[in-house]
């Protein structure tokens, strides 16, 4: 009996070995292939957008806060590679923020002064990127997280894609100990 128990104890840790690892390939899969699937092109509303992606990342309440411009035009993208830039930076922010004892990630939206874009901001109050490695974040493979994970697709993955949509992206701020910030200029939609 005990021996039967056993072994079904380390079957199930194999099967979560498995699991874990099947979702790790499918992840690099999507980070390497995803920028360069074809995408649908359309107008996207970024305040509702950008809610239900962060709603459906399963942060605790009152992590992530919000700040959106009113009346902001509709950007243009396709919204499945476009969540990805986001969910992407989002979890980095949330895994910067992971020791802090009052972690705070806030995603912003706005108009700017070329009337052809909207700046989306990711910023947290996490550990900050070290200044040797401030160079090297948006290199394919090359990652912060050391033996924590990461592949090191992801920057290099959301620079492709927002590259795409003629946008752009880049690293505003960072400061070891205070946070980071950083910023997506998406191209606002014609009719």
């Amino acid at each position: 009996q005990l021996e039967s128990l056993v072994g079904l104890e380390s079957i199930l840790e194999d099967l979560e070995i498995i699991e874990q690892s099947a979702s790790t390939i499918l992840s690099i899969k999507e980070d390497l292939i995803g920028p360069m699937r074809l995408g649908q092109i359309v107008a996207i509303s970024l305040p509702d957008f950008l809610q239900r992606t962060i709603a459906g990342m399963g942060l605790p309440d009152g992590v992530v806060q919000t700040d959106f411009a009113d009346g902001l035009p509709p950007v243009r993208g396709d919204p499945r590679q476009i969540e990805r830039v986001f969910i992407n930076l989002i979890k980095n922010a949330w895994e910067a923020v992971d020791d802090h004892p009052q972690p705070q990630i806030l995603v912003s939206a706005q108009r700017v002064d070329d009337p052809d874009f909207i700046l989306v901001q990711v910023h947290d109050n996490g550990s900050g990127i070290p200044l040797e490695m401030l160079d090297k974040i948006w290199v394919s493979f090359y990652t912060t997280k050391g033996d924590r994970g990461g592949t090191g697709l992801g920057l290099s993955a959301c620079a492709e894609i927002i590259t795409q949509t003629g946008g752009k992206i880049w690293l505003d701020s960072s400061q070891p100990g205070v946070g980071t910030t950083f910023a997506v200029l998406l191209r606002v939609a014609t009719e």
